[in-house]
Parts: structure tokens; C-alpha cells; sequence
């Protein structure tokens, strides 16, 4: 189908690749699974102050889950998406998933998702990593669903984690990047360059 062409790139919505892409979804049983992580991340990525949530990342982050699965499937691998609940099951096991007892420590009543973000950076070359490492339940099954697999680590660096990142005008007004920001800019322009796809609109 012709939607496959746009499996991990970020479509904005509003456009012909987007409703190309969401054609491809609904023909592979993935529609349901999409909307369902989308509204999970629209809550994730909501203002507590103003209660505004970010629709165009939680669109970003839900498409990057859609099509990590979708390759999944392509590639022969056991996948049962579970419709209307957002869930799936791959092979036995799901290694995302671990006993609460695992996570007493955490708490799990604040969302601070770029702390999250950045542990699961700082942890995706960790073999040994474990559920009790972990800031909250979220980040370690962050951490499992990319970890393992080069496409989805891709995606990680070239969406969520390139939206933490400062822009380069943020630490130009940082005083302690004046004599020292030459290797931040670089970094800033590797994950530009990474992520030139085309800029996002609103939510469907």
C-alpha cells in the first residue's frame, strides 16, 4: 500500500501523507491501537497547570508506537494487537511488564516526562538494567519497547528525545554555554538534520 512509504517519518495530520499512513493502519488492524496510544499520550503530555496537552507530540509518540508495531508484523514476528484497549502481546512474554512490588519506590503520582525521557536515554546501553532502577513504571516500559530494537531506538532519538533537547536560541541565553556551546550546537544540528521531516499540524 501506498501508506508504507511513510512508515518512520512523523506525518502531520491535515495532509495527503498522513491520510495515506492512516489508510495503512486501518488496512493492518493497527487503526484501533493508534488512536487508543494516542489519547494514552495526550494525557501523558498534558499542562497540569493549564491542563493543555500537546497534541502534536502525543500524535508524534502514538505514530512512532503504530509504526514500530506495523514493522514488527512485516517482519513475521508474533504480534496480537488487542483492538480498543491500545494493548498488544508479542511472542510469550512482554518484557515492558514487571510485578508492582518492583516499582514501591517510585512515584508514580508525578509526571515528569522529560526526566523520564532522559533516564530511558541514559539507560538504553545498560544490559543489566532493572524494573527497580527505574524512576516509575512509564519510563521502564519506555525503556523495553525501544531498547531492543534499532528502528524504534531511531525513533526515539529523532522524536522524544529530540524534543527535549534546548534549541540552540535557549542555550545561546544560557550564561553557562557562553564560551563553551560549541558541542551542544553540534549536537542541535545533528538531530535537526536527523529530523527534517515536515512540521506537524493539529490532531485529528
Amino acid at each position: 500500500m501506498a501508506g508504507e512509504r511513510y512508515i518512520g517519518e512523523f506525518c502531520s495530520t491535515r495532509t495527503p501523507e498522513w491520510e495515506s499512513k492512516k489508510g495503512l493502519y486501518k488496512a493492518s488492524g493497527l487503526w484501533e491501537y493508534f488512536t487508543s496510544r494516542r489519547a494514552h499520550y495526550r494525557e501523558v503530555f498534558r499542562d497540569p497547570v493549564t491542563g493543555i496537552s500537546n497534541t502534536e507530540l502525543a500524535h508524534k509518540a502514538a505514530q512512532a508506537e503504530a509504526d514500530g508495531l506495523w514493522k514488527r508484523k512485516e517482519r513475521g514476528e508474533a504480534v496480537v494487537v488487542l483492538e480498543g484497549d491500545g494493548k498488544e502481546e508479542a511472542g510469550d512474554s512482554n518484557p515492558g511488564v514487571a510485578e508492582r512490588a518492583c516499582f514501591s519506590s517510585a512515584d508514580v503520582g508525578k509526571v515528569d516526562v522529560p526526566s523520564d525521557i532522559l533516564w530511558v536515554y541514559y539507560h538504553l546501553g545498560v544490559a543489566d538494567v532493572k524494573p527497580e532502577d527505574a524512576p516509575n513504571p512509564g519510563a521502564w516500559a519506555l525503556l523495553q519497547h525501544v531498547q531492543h530494537d534499532s528502528d524504534r531506538i531511531g525513533e526515539f532519538y529523532k522524536g522524544l528525545f529530540a524534543k527535549i533537547v534546548p534549541s540552540r536560541s535557549q542555550i545561546e541565553s544560557m550564561e553557562k554555554f557562553r564560551d563553551d556551546g560549541r558541542e551542544q550546537f553540534e549536537l542541535l544540528d545533528r538531530l535537526a538534520g536527523e529530523d527534517s521531516g515536515p512540521s506537524s499540524g493539529g490532531g485529528v
